[in-house]
């Protein structure tokens, strides 16, 4: 991992659930090493996937490099 890299999860929440950044943030903090832990917490509706359904992450990170998704601090 470089040291010019910010961590943000990108999260899709499922039909009637809620989060919050805050509770992002105390969960990593119990289940993730420190280094690894989200500094951002953008939410997204419906990620970009290629044909075969995975999920395009050069186009999550032009996306929010761009402004495009709204971050909230985790």
């Amino acid at each position: 991992m470089h040291h010019d890299v910010v961590v943000v999860a990108a999260l899709v929440l499922r039909e009637g659930r809620t989060v919050t950044a805050g509770g992002i943030g105390a969960f990593s903090k119990e289940q993730i090493a420190s280094y690894k832990k989200p500094k951002f917490v953008c939410y997204i509706s419906v990620p970009p996937r290629n044909a075969s359904g995975k999920v395009l992450k050069r186009e999550l990170y032009d996306r929010i490099a761009a402004g495009d998704l709204l971050l909230d601090a985790a």
